[in-house]
C-alpha cells in the first residue's frame, strides 16, 4: 500500500511557467492567520510607501530574526548523535510565496501588497523561532532545512535579505527551484542566478548545497552540478522523465507534468541511503565519480495520510493530522520504521519528510507531530534529526574514508 507522497515539482520565459509545479497545491492564500494573530503593527490598509524595506519585521524580529541566544547559531553548537549507523530524521520546508499583488480581500478590503509579504514573512519568522525553540528545548542542533526561492525576488517592496537570515536560525537554507526549463542550459543559467541571490541574503560562509523542484524532461543533475549545487533534494516519480522512455514507469511515460507524478520515487529501501549522479538519464544508477547526491524524500508530510487512499494528493486535499486513526503520524512513525530495517552500518542512512508553506497548519498540530517522533525516535537513540546540508556533509566524510560509495 502507498503510504507517502512528497512534493517537488519557469521563471524563463513567462511567470505563468512557474505554475507546472504547484497547480496541484492550490492556490492558497498567505494572508490567512491559521492559527497565527497578525500584528497590530502590520496595517493591512498601509500603502507600502509607509513600511519601507523590511519595514514592521525588524521593528519586530530585529535584524537577522535574533533572540539573543547566540550559542546556536547557523548550524548550532549543541550536536546530535553521530553514530554512522543512527538513522537521520529530516525536515524540509518549502517556501512558496503565493500572490503578493495589491487587490481586494474577501471581505472587499483593499490590501497592498507589501502587506500581504509582511504578514506571509512574519509567520515564516514565528515559525522559525518555534523551529529553534523546539530544538533548544531538546537539545539538540537546529534541524529544519528551508528550501527558499520566491522571497529570494529582489522587489523593492518585498525585498527582505533579513528574511534568509532568521530561517537559518533555524537551521539551513537551500533553493526550491520550481522549474521545468525549456532547455538544460536555461536551467543551469536560472540555478545559478538564483544561488548567487540566495548566496546574497544568506550568512556568510553558508554552504548552500542543496535544490528540489528541478526533476523534467532535461539534464536537471547536470543542471544542479553546474549551477553550483552538491545535493537534489524532492525525488519524485517525475524525475523518470529524464530516463529513456523504456526505463519510465507506467504512470510517468503519460504523465503530463509534476503535480500528477509527485509520489516519493522507488521503495524504502533504495530511498534510505542516498548515492550519487552525473546525468539524469541515469540518475537511478550509482555513480561513483558523479558529482551529486541524491537525496530521496519520503513524503509531504501532511499529506501521508490522504496518500493511503488518494494518488499524488497535494494542496486542499491534505490537512495535518496528529490524533486520527491512520493519521499523518501514524503513517511518519510506520514510515520511520520501516526506514529503521534498513539501516545500515558505516552508510548514510536518512529519511525526511517535506512541508510546503504557503498552506498553514498550525504550530500545535507540528509541535505534537514533532514531538512524538523526538520522543520516540531521538530520545531512544534510533534517530537523530538532521538538516540536508548536515547530510551531505556525512556522505561526504564517510566518502572520504571509503566507507560510503
Amino acid at each position: 500500500m502507498k503510504r507517502a507522497l512528497t512534493l517537488t515539482a519557469l521563471l524563463l520565459t513567462s511567470c505563468s511557467d512557474l505554475g507546472a509545479h504547484n497547480d496541484h497545491l492550490g492556490g492558497h492564500d498567505p494572508e490567512s492567520d491559521n492559527g497565527w494573530e497578525v500584528d497590530a503593527d502590520v496595517d493591512v490598509g498601509r500603502p507600502p510607501d509607509d513600511l519601507g524595506n523590511g519595514g514592521v519585521i525588524d521593528d519586530l524580529f530585529g535584524d537577522d530574526g535574533d533572540d539573543g541566544d547566540d550559542d546556536l547559531g547557523l548550524g548550532g553548537v549543541l550536536e546530535d548523535s553521530d553514530s554512522d549507523s543512527t538513522l537521520s530524521i529530516g525536515f524540509i520546508v518549502h517556501v512558496e510565496a503565493w500572490n503578493f499583488n495589491s487587490g481586494w480581500d474577501d471581505d472587499g478590503n483593499w490590501v497592498w501588497g507589501h502587506t500581504k509579504f509582511l504578514r506571509y514573512a512574519t509567520k515564516l519568522r514565528r515559525y522559525s523561532k518555534f523551529f529553534r525553540d523546539f530544538a533548544i528545548a531538546r537539545h539538540v542542533a537546529p534541524f529544519v532545512q528551508w528550501e527558499v526561492n520566491n522571497i529570494l525576488d529582489p522587489d523593492p517592496l518585498t525585498w527582505d535579505a533579513s528574511l534568509i537570515r532568521a530561517l537559518q536560525r533555524s537551521g539551513a537554507v537551500g533553493l526550491h527551484a520550481d522549474i521545468l526549463g525549456p532547455t538544460t542550459a536555461a536551467m543551469t543559467s536560472y540555478l545559478s542566478s538564483r544561488r548567487t541571490l540566495l548566496q546574497s541574503a544568506a550568512t556568510a560562509g553558508s554552504p548552500l548545497y542543496d535544490v528540489s523542484g528541478i526533476c523534467s524532461e532535461r539534464n536537471w543533475v547536470r543542471a544542479a552540478i553546474d549551477s553550483g549545487f552538491t545535493s537534489v533534494t524532492g525525488i519524485v516519480d517525475y524525475c523518470e522523465k529524464a530516463l529513456p522512455v523504456w526505463q519510465q514507469s507506467t504512470n510517468v511515460r503519460f504523465c503530463t507534468n509534476p503535480g500528477d507524478c509527485h509520489d516519493p520515487w522507488g521503495s524504502m529501501e533504495q530511498r534510505v541511503n542516498p548515492w550519487r549522479a552525473s546525468q539524469a538519464s541515469q540518475f537511478h544508477t550509482h555513480d561513483p565519480s558523479g558529482e551529486l547526491i541524491l537525496i530521496p524524500g519520503s513524503g509531504e508530510i501532511t499529506c501521508l495520510e490522504e496518500a493511503l487512499t488518494i494518488p499524488s494528493p497535494g494542496g486542499p486535499e491534505c490537512e495535518l493530522h496528529v490524533t486520527s486513526p491512520q493519521g499523518d503520524l501514524d503513517e511518519a512513525r510506520a514510515l520511520i520504521d520501516e526506514a529503521l530495517l534498513h539501516v545500515e552500518p558505516g552508510k548514510l542512512n536518512q529519511i525526511h519528510f517535506t512541508w510546503s508553506f504557503g498552506r498553514d497548519h498550525g504550530v500545535p498540530n507540528l509541535n505534537a507531530l514533532l514531538s512524538a517522533i523526538h520522543t520516540e525516535y531521538v530520545d531512544t537513540g534510533r534517530a537523530r534529526w538532521s538538516t540536508i546540508d548536515r547530510m551531505v556533509e556525512r556522505y561526504q566524510s564517510l566518502s572520504a574514508t571509503n566507507q560510503e560509495p
